[in-house]
């Protein structure tokens, strides 16, 4: 019985991988100039699923994710906010989007709202339509998000 649950567990996690990676897919082909799609544990820098054309990179814009959500120069920049000034209504503030250009290319970093060790990774090259990033990604996390276990 136990070995039964175990291979059922499995199967749900490769059918899930798969759903995350076909919604990346998605989301690779409806913005312009797009090079990658990721979903990542911010705790870790692993990625969950992706969708590339290159991979090259995409470790270290996983990385990033964490640090800009997790690191310790962010915590401290968030404990700021929470000390001088009740800005969200009580709620906790917290970075949820962090968009950096450079060198050719456009990352942008969306932590889930509904996971908060999760983030989507989206990287274009620079001339991609920033409007459009921000607003296929937006949408596309949500679907993202029910793919998630």
């Amino acid at each position: 019985m136990a070995e039964r649950s175990r291979i059922s567990s499995q199967r749900e996690r490769a059918g899930c991988a798969l759903s995350l990676n076909d919604a990346l897919s998605t989301l690779s082909s409806s913005v312009a100039a797009c090079l990658a799609a990721a979903v990542v544990d911010i705790r870790t820098g692993s990625v969950l699923g992706i969708h590339s054309q290159d991979t090259s990179g995409l470790d270290l814009a996983a990385a990033a994710a964490g640090e800009f959500f997790a690191g310790p120069s962010v915590l401290a920049i968030e404990e700021t906010f929470r000390r001088f000034g009740d800005i969200n209504g009580g709620d906790p503030q917290r970075f949820e989007e962090v968009i950096v250009l450079g060198d050719g290319f456009l990352h942008f970093f969306q932590r889930s709202r509904t996971q908060a060790a999760v983030a989507l990774v989206v990287v274009c090259r620079s001339d991609a339509p920033l409007e459009q990033v921000l607003s296929r990604a937006r949408l596309e996390l949500e679907g993202i998000e029910r793919e998630m276990p």
